[in-house]
């Protein structure tokens, strides 16, 4: 069960790594778009994903969401991302103020959900940055192509005492 302690995760439980570890304010998007921003781009949440549609602003529209943390913590982050239209060329998940854990996905396949994961460490500023963006060749093909996010999980492994642990590690605790 979730309580059980992990003993290779310092005897934390799955409860206290995913839901308290979680520090993602409204990364499920049950308060709406609160907390999220949007770039080049306008976004609403629909069915309790968020949705970033592009509005010819530029070629790469994205929402992004900031995470306050404290210089050199580890973190894991996990995401799932679908592309919604024919046109975009890649998506992308880009961290600020961080190192590792970025992805591309190029040429997507519209409507297939992509699993993303990823341990970054913390290096410049108060908070690390997660920017989602849909790729496309000029602005104007952004116009109403959109790009779903179905939420957004960041857990300080540091401040959990178990930064020891890998990406594979932590994806095969975030599966059980």
């Amino acid at each position: 069960t979730n309580d059980v302690p992990i003993p290779s995760a310092n005897n934390k439980t799955l409860n206290e790594i995913f839901d308290e570890g979680n520090l993602v304010v409204n990364g499920d998007f049950s308060d709406g778009t609160t907390g999220w921003v949007a770039f080049n781009s306008s976004h609403s949440v629909v069915d309790g994903n968020l949705i970033n549609v592009g509005t010819g602003a530029s070629d790469t529209p994205l929402s992004f969401k900031d995470v306050t943390s404290t210089l050199n913590d580890k973190w894991y982050y996990n995401s799932r991302l679908t592309i919604l239209n024919n046109n975009a060329t890649s998506i992308k998940v880009v961290f600020n103020n961080a190192t590792g854990g970025n992805l591309t996905i190029n040429t997507p396949v519209i409507s297939q959900p992509y699993e993303f994961s990823g341990v970054v460490t913390h290096v410049n500023g108060t908070f690390i940055r997660t920017n989602f963006q849909h790729l496309y060749a000029d602005a104007n093909t952004s116009i109403g192509n959109q790009l779903e996010i179905d939420y957004l999980l960041a857990t300080n492994l540091t401040s959990l005492g178990i930064d020891n642990l890998t990406q594979a590690e932590m994806d095969a605790l975030y599966e059980r």
